[in-house]
């Protein structure tokens, strides 16, 4: 953000306020809190808000900046609960702010290209994709029983936040880098890498709310997110797809497409990260992140790729926020790409279950049970207006 021109950092917050030192090194008259409400009651002359925290503080800080008027960069996933999404998206689009998800690579000249190709049907209508991630924010172990110092830099029951109170455990377990493995505070590995890998099959096929969703891998425990995930969507068909729907499915941890797709891209290695395209012309293989390759090689020789540039993503957000141009990942796009997403999460739950998304009424169709993990309560003292 700070490489757009004219923009000042003036306040942040961390609750652990040992992760913020090497910022007041390089500014010196940077003002440091550790509970962001303050900074928000405080700091009145604030024109945006950066939310870079673990997904379950996500939307209550980023709610609470909008409905003081502050235009909003929030980072991936968007929140932590499909309800949160939604909320969010209504709230920005009522009020006019400008928004933008921390999803970078969907301006870069690689994603763009792609986008341009399957929207210009280079490999005629798309019949299915798939979709991965090699990561592996999952962990099948139970809740160690123990329950150790907290740092005296941090702030425990501000790091919880709207979740409810617990132990702190140490090592590394929840801060400050395995909280996505847990289920209360991050959303796994789909939610992790879904929102940047799932963001050009959405924007390529214009897609909107999924049909229904299937998770054919493990269930998270009680605790914590499982591995291997493979989740199948249905989505409407589009102008960019074939028939009257689409399936796309999401693999992670060592799960990867079937071998007959992955026999469409040749010799070409399957990436640890990424998509494939399956047209009715052709094939797109899409690295995470990489350039765009048109499949077969010998079927595409010759073929003249369009000059796609990539934009600065935090600039085009300052920009915007100044009234040059719009940010192209605002939370009208952000918002219903993390809600599918974060539809995968809670099929999850229910193995080998296909469950059917009312997405104008933000609720599953055919299993009640799947609706507890639409939304959520926070905790006592933490409400949020519009979204508690």
């Amino acid at each position: 953000i700070l490489q757009a021109p004219n923009v000042t950092l003036t306040p942040v917050a961390d609750v652990d306020l040992s992760r913020a030192t090497h910022l007041q090194k390089k500014f010196p008259q940077l003002k440091v809190y550790q509970d962001w409400r303050e900074l928000l009651d405080k700091e009145k002359d604030l024109d945006t808000v950066n939310v870079s925290t673990p997904d379950h503080m996500h939307a209550p800080i980023a709610m609470s900046a909008m409905q003081l008027g502050k235009h909003v960069y929030g980072q991936k996933p968007l929140t932590h609960e499909i309800y949160e999404s939604r909320k969010l998206t209504e709230y920005a689009r009522e009020k006019k702010l400008v928004t933008q998800m921390g999803i970078q690579i969907h301006s870069a000249s690689e994603y763009r290209l792609a986008v341009r190709l399957i929207q210009d049907l280079a490999i005629g209508k798309v019949r299915e994709v798939h979709t991965w991630s090699g990561k592996f924010w999952g962990d099948s172990t139970p809740l160690p029983e123990r329950q150790d110092p907290v740092p005296a830099s941090l702030n425990w029951d501000l790091w919880l936040g709207v979740t409810a109170d617990r132990p702190f455990i140490g090592e590394g377990y929840y801060h400050p880098g395995n909280w996505r493995k847990r289920l209360d505070f991050g959303t796994g590995t789909f939610g992790d890498m879904g929102c940047h890998i799932y963001d050009p099959v959405f924007k390529a096929l214009a897609l909107t709310a999924p049909i229904s969703v299937r998770s054919e891998g493990p269930a998270p425990n009680r605790w914590n997110w499982a591995i291997n995930a493979v989740i199948h969507y249905v989505f409407p068909g589009t102008a960019f797809t074939e028939g009257n729907t689409v399936k796309v499915t999401w693999y992670d941890g060592d799960e990867r497409p079937p071998k007959d797709v992955q026999a469409l891209i040749g010799d070409q290695p399957v990436p640890d990260q990424g998509s494939i395209f399956i047209g009715t012309k052709g094939v797109l293989l899409l690295p995470h992140i990489g350039p765009p390759q048109l499949l077969p090689e010998k079927q595409f020789e010759g073929f003249a790729m369009p000059k796609v540039g990539g934009v600065h993503h935090w600039v085009q957000w300052v920009e915007a926020c100044r009234g040059n141009g719009t940010a192209s990942a605002n939370f009208d796009y952000s918002g219903p790409l993390t809600e599918t997403v974060l539809l995968g999460g809670v099929a999850t739950h229910f193995p080998k279950t296909t469950l059917e998304w009312d997405a104008a009424n933000v609720k599953f169709k055919n299993l009640a049970d799947a609706n507890r993990y639409v939304r959520r309560d926070y905790r006592r003292g933490w409400e949020v207006k519009g979204l508690s």
